[in-house]
């Protein structure tokens, strides 16, 4: 019976996990080399080896007891922490975000001023042209 509520709160633990941190099977898979077919059999609750499960817990940032459920006090206090840092994260990335988007606009805005100035720089040479060719028409009409 023991046996069945571990692999039960595993799995609900796990999924839970995931879902705070917005975690994928695929994602898992893809970052701890684990098959997706086993993140999906973890979910309904198999309990993978010793070692998968360090990976798992090191993972989330909590210890392999509170990811079986043993130590939930524990991992109710970690996970807080981690979203309290996840927001934190959050928040930095939304400033960072905002301070490129006005990079971009500076750029853009420079693109638009050079843009105008190589405008006027073409239409300045093709001025020069025509008045080059205006003199050089004169200097060949006084050379005759």
């Amino acid at each position: 019976m023991q046996e069945k509520i571990t692999k039960k709160i595993f799995a609900q633990n796990l999924g839970n996990l995931m879902e705070k941190f917005g975690a994928t099977q695929e994602m898992l898979s893809n970052d701890l080399g684990i098959a997706q077919s086993a993140i999906s059999n973890y979910l309904k609750g198999r309990v993978p080896r010793a070692e998968i499960l360090f990976e798992l817990a090191n993972y989330f940032g909590i210890s392999v007891q509170e990811l079986l459920g043993t130590n939930p006090l524990s991992a109710q206090v970690t996970l807080g922490n981690r979203a309290g840092n996840v927001s934190t994260m959050l928040i930095d990335l939304r400033g960072d975000l905002a301070a490129a988007e006005i990079a971009i606009k500076d750029a853009e805005d420079k693109l638009k001023q050079t843009q105008v100035g190589l405008k006027n720089a073409k239409d300045a040479i093709g001025v020069a042209k025509i008045e080059a060719e205006q003199l050089d028409s004169i200097r060949r009409k006084n050379s005759k």
